[in-house]
């Protein structure tokens, strides 16, 4: 059957607010999960490389089944999928909590949860459109981006790391009865099983919407490995005669990388570094994510002067992040040859104690940590910078006609761009250490800044946004 649009704004929507919800729970619980994945396993194999292999059992189903699950997606009825894949999400974030003790059982179920999720990305893409009809559309865009954005620094900088912070990961935190069974729940049992019941509270939301078939016709034929090579030939096509989609996409390919290596060093530094616990990490992640909210907001506003100059954006925010991450890395070693007696054992959580006699704040304690979270914090600003002006970049460059595909490509191919730096990069910490690490970063990142400069394109010569 076909949709009927609601031309009332999309806040009084019923059916968008549902799915839009849904989407708020289900965004930040998933970032919510990423990071006690990645502090679960640094505390089981303080490994760096182990780190890396997390992440990538999170950004491989992107690369393996992105571009299929989408063309699969086209086939079937929208609302089933959402249904399906959030109550399939449910069940294997429950299955976290036997397997969680067991590094490679984790990853595993890691990778099972992200595959369903690509699933679950398009059929919500497409379902909006049919809800909110056309004239609304571009309004319930901006909600869902807003949102997205908003659940990233919710479950990564707050969420997640609130609750890993209450309950923790090993200790016991209750007991219950359950007649003549007795369940003893540690912090990493209590994290997951409220992970879970997000879930199915998100499922019960799109369990409402109207259902949606069009397009089930139309689909049926498509082979999804066919397709998924026709996309790949169309959008190098593109590239190949548009060299500023080209750079666009190649510096919103390294952001996106960038991010995800900086999150997955941030524990390691956190503890080999700054000597605090793994999961006080969120106060040195913070306060990017403070500076990447309030850099795009700031941008999402511009309309003249140096904030509306795209390529500049770029290269400025390039040209921060470098320094940022040098800063970052080096404060501590400055310190520590200040400090004869070296940087001290760091416990944020204990810093609130007056009377404890050891494991305590210094005042060269606060000025490293206040430092490198200041640090962190233009860093936000900088990678925000590189992340929306190259997108904003690569949807003008892109035409009309093909923009989804583009865009589903450029994320396909961020996530294979990433998978050898994070893996060599993990190693590599191991091998030399994390500071050393984020040095080299720092210098590779300003090379970037120098080719961005070096190469800006000319701005006359783009092309209409509009173009078909």
């Amino acid at each position: 059957m076909a949709i009927r649009s609601n031309e009332s704004p999309v806040w009084q929507n019923g059916p968008f607010l549902r799915i839009w919800i849904a989407q708020a729970i289900t965004q930040t619980a998933q970032n919510a999960i990423w990071y006690g994945l990645l502090v679960i396993v640094e505390e089981m194999s303080h490994s760096t490389t182990q780190l890396g292999i997390t992440i990538l059992s999170v950004i491989l189903p992107s690369v393996l089944f992105g571009v299929p699950a989408g063309v699969y997606v086209d086939r079937w009825n929208k609302r089933t999928v959402l249904v399906v894949t959030n109550l399939l999400r449910c069940v294997v974030v429950a299955a976290f909590i036997p397997f969680h003790s067991t590094v490679v059982l984790l990853l595993t179920m890691s990778f099972v949860f992200s595959a369903i999720t690509q699933f679950f990305a398009p059929a919500e893409t497409a379902m909006i459109p049919a809800i909110v009809g056309r004239t609304r559309l571009m309004q319930a865009n901006s909600f869902f981006t807003l949102t997205f954005t908003a659940s990233q620094l919710l479950g990564l900088v707050l969420v997640g790391p609130l609750i890993v912070k209450m309950f923790g990961t090993t200790q016991l935190v209750g007991i219950v009865t359950m007649g003549p069974v007795i369940v003893e729940l540690s912090g990493t049992t209590v994290f997951f099983m409220l992970m879970a019941a997000l879930y199915g509270v998100s499922g019960l939301l799109v369990w409402r919407l109207p259902s949606d078939v069009v397009g089930r016709d139309e689909a049926k034929d498509v082979n999804p490995v066919a397709e998924l090579f026709s996309q790949l030939r169309e959008v190098r096509d593109m590239l190949l005669a548009d060299r500023a989609m080209l750079s666009a996409m190649g510096y919103l390919t390294l952001g996106g990388a960038l991010t995800l290596i900086v999150a997955m060093l941030a524990p390691r530094f956190a503890v080999d570094v700054l000597g605090i616990a793994p999961e006080d990490a969120v106060f040195i992640m913070a306060p990017a994510g403070v500076g990447m909210l309030a850099a795009a907001t700031a941008l999402s506003r511009a309309t003249s002067g140096f904030l509306v100059d795209r390529n500049r954006v770029v290269t400025t925010g390039l040209v921060i992040v470098s320094l940022s991450l040098g800063i970052a890395a080096g404060l501590p070693a400055v310190l520590g040859m200040l400090r004869p007696e070296g940087i001290g054992v760091v416990v944020i959580s204990e810093a609130r104690l007056p009377w404890c006699t050891s494991r305590c704040l210094s005042w060269g304690d606060v000025a490293l940590v206040g430092s490198v979270m200041l640090a962190t914090l233009f860093a936000g600003l900088g990678f925000a910078g590189i992340l929306v002006a190259s997108q904003t970049l690569l949807q003008e460059r892109a035409p009309v006609r093909a923009r989804g595909r583009v865009f589903a490509i450029q994320l396909m191919v961020a996530n294979l761009a990433s998978i050898i730096p994070l893996l060599s990069v993990g190693g590599l910490s191991d091998f030399i250490g994390v500071g050393r690490v984020l040095l080299i970063l720092a210098v590779l990142v300003m090379v970037a800044a120098y080719i961005s400069r070096s190469h800006r394109a000319d701005p006359r010569a783009d092309p209409q946004p509009s173009q078909p």
